[in-house]
């Protein structure tokens, strides 16, 4: 069989050699050292998009081949993520001809009795399994990082037989337990980096100026593929703060017809742009705790026409009670559009340093309160995270992102949570019958 032919080409060579191949699969030199390695307790920082969960597939199907019983337990972020890693080991499956006895949402069983289980980060769901093998997959990004840590001791302290701690991420900010780990000089892991151009140099597909021109800043870059731990001491919008904020169970987008369901006003900001920045339309829902982000469509060098006609496809079908648009410049002639086919539904905000300060401040005051629910959205994050403030020598604040960078998606989110006019406040709802 190809797959155990990998492992056994591993096996044989002293040092990791280039690229293997099996059925037209590529295992790239990292991969084959997370294959191989098995050192109880290991620690990797990486890049992202290099096939880190790839490798982590490879070595679970190796291992699931080579014993009856093997049990692998994957957790990501969101059951989602969790769900993509089981896709990558169906794929093996396939290419390697095995039909598993067990396939559903969340686990593969193979015919000799080898167990493979893919879960979000909820501690509480980790708690009666009893693995050979264990992996923590962008690790820096849970919420409950502490828990799952605490919940999965026990069963990795047994002595009954060698069991293995996998923990992989890109960096997210100096904190959590992620941090915490790297830094610990005498905690017994083995400490692995592979950033964007040891990848490349590895054969990873990548081109690094495309991928750092799609990070909000450098500071983004430098963590998500660079694997620097940035000090986000200084900003505007801390990643904690942020952090603190996600709903992992919230899907990265509702249909029109999701939200006409909903039982709470939906309010919607939009925030035009064509050519240097990108048109975002965005879409929340006001509930009695708080708000939570539902839509997000984003144009790049799309013409107004067809973002306009969206808008009115969605202020339409998902019932939405009022959209904020930025009236500033080409935003004008949109405002009026919208204006005469929703009147009073619509409401321009004209983009001074006074409104922004205000509208920005409102938004940090919902994050710092926990009273708003974003999904998990990296990109997001970080466009929220390298908002800038500076402090002009006129002793006024301006609020503005990098040079060549965006933060239109930020703007759209701030103007979907705000209630009407230029002088707009975070909304309230208010039910009948309360106080």
């Amino acid at each position: 069989m190809q797959f155990t032919q990998l492992l056994e080409k591993t096996v044989a060579q002293s040092q990791i050699q280039p690229q293997i191949e099996y059925n037209g699969c590529c295992a790239y030199p990292f991969q084959q050292e997370l294959i191989l390695n098995n050192h109880p307790r290991q620690w990797w920082v990486k890049s992202r998009q290099i096939g880190f969960s790839e490798g982590l597939a490879q070595r679970a199907m190796i291992r699931g081949l080579s014993k009856d019983g093997f049990q692998a337990i994957y957790i990501s972020v969101t059951e989602r993520l969790a769900n993509e890693w089981l896709d990558k080991v169906r794929v093996i499956c396939l290419l390697e001809q095995i039909t598993p006895v067990t396939d559903n949402f969340n686990l593969i069983v193979l015919p000799n009795g080898s167990r493979f289980y893919a879960l979000p980060q909820n501690p509480a769901s980790v708690r009666s399994y009893s693995p050979d093998e264990v992996y923590l997959d962008e690790f820096a990004h849970y919420q409950h990082d502490k828990k799952i840590l605490t919940a999965i001791a026990p069963s990795l302290s047994r002595k009954d037989k060698k069991r293995v701690l996998i923990i992989g991420s890109t960096p997210f900010g100096k904190l959590g337990e992620f941090f915490r780990i790297g830094e610990d000089k005498e905690n017994g892991y083995l400490k692995k980096t592979i950033d964007i151009y040891e990848a490349i140099r590895q054969g990873v597909p990548l081109i690094a100026e495309e991928c750092q021109a799609l990070c909000p800043d450098d500071d983004a870059f430098q963590q998500e593929y660079c694997c620097q731990f940035v000090d986000d001491s200084s900003s505007f919008l801390p990643y904690e703060l942020i952090k603190q904020c996600w709903d992992v169970t919230l899907p990265l987008q509702f249909t029109f017809e999701d939200m006409s369901k909903l039982k709470d006003p939906l309010f919607a900001g939009y925030d035009p742009g064509k050519l240097v920045d990108s048109g975002v339309f965005t879409v929340v829902e006001m509930t009695k705790d708080g708000v939570i982000r539902r839509h997000e469509k984003l144009w790049n060098k799309v013409d107004y026409t067809e973002q306009l006609q969206y808008i009115i496809q969605a202020m339409k079908a998902s019932k939405i009670t009022k959209i904020n648009i930025d009236r500033t410049g080409v935003g004008e002639k949109l405002f009026e559009d919208l204006k005469k086919e929703f009147g009073y539904r619509v409401n321009g905000i004209t983009f001074t340093n006074a409104t922004k300060e205000k509208m920005i401040i409102d938004l940090k005051v919902l994050f710092q309160n926990k009273q708003i629910k974003i999904p998990y959205d990296i990109e997001l994050t970080n466009q929220l995270h390298s908002l800038q403030r500076i402090l002009l020598p006129s002793k006024q604040v301006r609020y503005a992102h990098p040079s060549g960078k965006h933060d239109d998606r930020v703007w759209a989110l701030a103007l979907a949570c705000m209630s009407s006019g230029d002088n707009a406040k975070p909304i309230s709802v208010r039910y009948l019958g309360e106080d």
